[in-house]
């Protein structure tokens, strides 16, 4: 096995390997479904190596070396996709389309061409540099973001300049004199052993910054209601008792029972509005809210959230309503406790009938 051979062999390895774990990931995590455009792109382009090697045991030159190009240009196009998902930056819907159109109706116009020759080297990488620098363009901004966010970008800026020097590469080396002759070249140990290691290190840098993020995101899901994006239980205590050891006593806690499973997002956005800045809402339980009102709060504005949160756990049934004034030193979870308590007596008394509180 010649070594352009074995270059070509081990980025169909790599890119498979990358393709299965970013596949992994966008099953494991619905906020990450769009790592599902990344796999897609490592396991496209790995189809770019692939044809070269059959292109030496196969009879199928032509549709291999056209397969072999427009692999590589969908996945990278793919991965700008992707990148553009994660890291939530606009692009024009037009541009990646009209972007890999334009670079299969290039190969197409360069076919007869002769090889070795700047413009055919050219316009043959062409594509492939303006799809990589679109990349490199969307990860830019979030390099101060950490250092693997730093070091993917700085990989895909040097993807790109290695695809921009690759037409001298190819005229000073020689790419072959025909599709079947470039694996056994010069040119495509550089070729390939250069694009191979600096697609490993944007892989690994990109699964650094996919398993950042995933951390953070599974961190926030523990304190966080998903339908309604408010604090859960864990996130509401943590937050009461935050506010608790910093503010003065006299909060005004507040807990609901609304009637519903599903939040009414329409009145929840009202609720939010209706708060002062430094109040607290959680979705504690899926019938059950929680609204921490600083001691501090404007008797008007007061009055209307409490009324606003009758509302809710006064709509249609026969829901209840607590309330508990914080006093000094008190536990979050203490205070919550005769909240709940509290709730509890008054469910019982609008029903009609008297029932044993739980003891705070």
């Amino acid at each position: 096995m010649t070594g352009g051979l074995l270059a070509l062999a081990i980025n169909v390895v790599v890119s498979g390997l990358f393709a299965a774990v970013f596949l992994l990931v966008a099953r494991s995590h619905r906020a990450f479904r769009h790592l599902g455009w990344i796999a897609a792109a490592w396991a496209v382009g790995a189809g770019a190596p692939a044809a070269e090697v059959l292109l030496r045991v196969t009879p199928w030159t032509t549709v291999l070396s056209f397969t072999g190009y427009a692999c590589f240009s969908a996945g990278a196009h793919l991965l700008a996709h992707g990148l553009a998902r994660h890291y939530r930056r606009a692009l024009p819907r037009w541009l990646l389309p009209a972007s890999f159109a334009a670079s299969l109706i290039i190969r197409l116009a360069i076919w007869d061409g002769e090889r070795n020759t700047m413009p055919y080297e050219l316009y043959y990488q062409l594509p492939f540099v303006t799809a990589l620098a679109i990349s490199g363009v969307i990860v830019w901004p979030a390099r101060r973001r950490s250092v693997w966010d730093a070091i993917l970008a700085g990989c895909l800026w040097l993807f790109t300049l290695t695809f921009a020097s690759k037409p001298v590469a190819a005229i000073l080396l020689g790419s072959g004199a025909t599709a079947r002759d470039y694996a056994s070249s010069h040119y495509a140990i550089y070729s390939q052993a250069a694009s191979g290691l600096i697609a490993l290190g944007c892989g690994i840098a990109l699964m650094a910054v996919v398993i950042r993020d995933l951390r953070v995101r599974l961190k926030r899901d523990l304190v966080t209601d998903a339908p309604t994006g408010l604090p859960n239980r864990r996130g509401f205590l943590a937050g009461l008792q935050t506010r608790m050891d910093t503010a003065p006593a006299g909060g005004l806690l507040i807990v609901c029972e609304t009637g519903w499973q599903a939040a009414p997002h329409d009145r929840i956005t009202a609720l939010r509005q209706a708060l002062p800045p430094t109040a607290l809402l959680g979705r504690i339980d899926p019938q059950r809210l929680a609204v921490l009102l600083p001691g501090e709060t404007d008797p008007d504005r007061s009055a209307i959230v409490r009324g606003m949160i009758r509302d809710l756990s006064g709509a249609g049934h026969d829901g209840g309503l607590g309330e508990v004034r914080l006093a000094a030193g008190e536990d979050a979870a203490a205070a919550l406790a005769r909240a709940e308590g509290s709730l509890f007596l008054d469910a019982e008394l609008r029903k009609g009938r008297r029932g044993p509180a739980p003891q705070p």
